[in-house]
C-alpha cells in the first residue's frame, strides 16, 4: 500500500467531516473511503467498526492510484490520544497533520448531541451530562449503549490546549496546520486554498463547500438504533453503498428516518462556568496558533 502521509487528526465536532469530504474530492488526494478508521487508536478506545488489524488498514488504501501524491485518512480522536500520535509518527515521521479547532464549549455541546444521536449518551441535556462526570468516573450511570465510558469525560475531551502541546512535542511545527472552525464558517474558500498550500497541491477551482454533520435526531428511536448500529458496525459497507448509490437516494433514505434540529442554547450561568473551566486551554491555543481567540473566552 502507499504510505499514508496526511492525517486529519482532530478535534471532534470541529468540521473534520466537512474537511474530509472536501479533501476527498481533490484530484491529487486519495482519502481513506472510511472516515474514522481509528487504526492508530486501537486498544485505546472501544467503539464499533474500528479497524484493528494492519491487513484491514492496508486494504483500505489498496485502490489508491500511484498518481495521487497525498494519501490521507481522518480520525478526529487521534489528537486525544498521545499514544495514537506517537504511533503515527513511528509509522510515517514525515506525515502532515491537520488539526481543526473550535471553542471548547461549543465543541463539547455539539459532541453531547452527537453522542445522544449515536445512543452513547442518555442525559436529557448537556448540563446534566456535565454534572454526571464524577459519578460516571466511578462506573455509575453509564448509558447502556456506551461501549467506552471515556467518551463521556467531557472536561478531559475539552482540554485542547494540552492536547496541542503534546502534538507539538511529537511532530515538528512545520508538519502541522491548524484550522479554526470560525474561519471555516467565514471563509471556507480561503481555508481550502491554505490547506492545499500546506499539502503542496494546486487549487482545483472548487467553489462549493456544503456543510456536513449538522445537528440531527432520529424520527423513530427504535429504527434509529438499528440504523445507527449498522452505520457504526459496518463503516466500509456503508462507504461502498454511498459510492454505488446516487447521493440523492441515500439522502432520501436518511431523510425518512432523520430530522434536522437546531442547537438548544445552554443556560448563560452554566456557559460562564464552562468558559472559566477552559479559559486556560484557550490561552494555550492562542499562544500556539498565534490567533486572537478572545471570543472563545466570552
Amino acid at each position: 500500500m502507499p504510505l499514508v502521509n496526511f492525517f486529519i487528526a482532530g478535534a471532534p465536532k470541529c468540521g473534520t467531516t466537512s474537511m474530509y469530504n472536501y479533501m476527498k474530492d481533490h484530484p491529487d488526494i486519495f482519502m481513506c473511503p472510511v472516515k474514522e478508521p481509528h487504526f492508530f487508536a486501537r486498544g485505546l478506545i472501544h467503539i464499533r467498526g474500528m479497524v484493528i488489524s494492519e491487513s484491514e488498514y492496508i486494504s483500505l488504501f489498496k485502490s489508491a492510484p500511484p498518481s495521487k501524491s497525498i494519501v490521507g485518512e481522518a480520525t478526529a480522536m487521534y489528537l486525544y490520544f498521545p499514544e495514537a500520535l506517537r504511533r503515527i509518527k513511528d509509522y510515517n515521521p514525515e506525515a502532515r497533520i491537520m488539526i481543526l479547532l473550535r471553542n471548547p464549549v461549543d465543541m463539547l455541546l455539539s459532541r453531547f448531541y452527537t453522542l445522544r444521536y449515536n445512543f452513547f449518551e442518555d442525559a436529557a441535556d448537556f448540563q446534566t451530562a456535565w454534572n454526571l462526570q464524577e459519578t460516571r468516573e466511578m462506573g455509575e450511570a453509564i448509558p447502556p449503549g456506551c461501549l467506552d465510558p471515556d467518551t463521556l469525560r467531557y472536561r478531559k475531551h475539552g482540554m485542547l490546549g494540552d492536547q496541542i502541546e503534546i502534538l507539538e512535542s511529537i511532530f515538528p511545527r512545520e508538519q502541522i496546520i491548524y484550522i479554526l472552525f470560525d474561519d471555516m464558517k467565514k471563509d471556507m474558500p480561503g481555508v481550502y486554498k491554505r490547506s492545499l498550500e500546506f499539502l503542496d497541491l494546486p487549487y482545483d477551482g472548487r467553489t462549493d463547500f456544503p456543510l456536513s454533520n449538522e445537528r440531527k435526531n432520529w424520527k423513530n428511536e427504535s429504527l434509529g438504533r438499528v440504523f445507527s448500529y449498522f452505520e457504526q458496525s459496518y463503516p466500509l459497507v456503508v462507504a461502498r453503498i454511498k459510492n454505488i448509490l446516487p447521493a440523492s437516494f441515500f439522502a432520501l433514505i436518511k431523510g425518512m428516518i432523520v430530522k434536522k434540529q437546531s442547537n438548544t442554547p445552554i443556560p448563560e450561568e452554566f456557559r460562564r462556568e464552562l468558559v472559566e473551566v477552559f479559559s486556560g486551554q484557550v490561552e494555550k491555543l492562542e499562544r500556539i496558533t498565534g490567533r486572537d481567540l478572545s471570543d472563545w473566552k466570552k
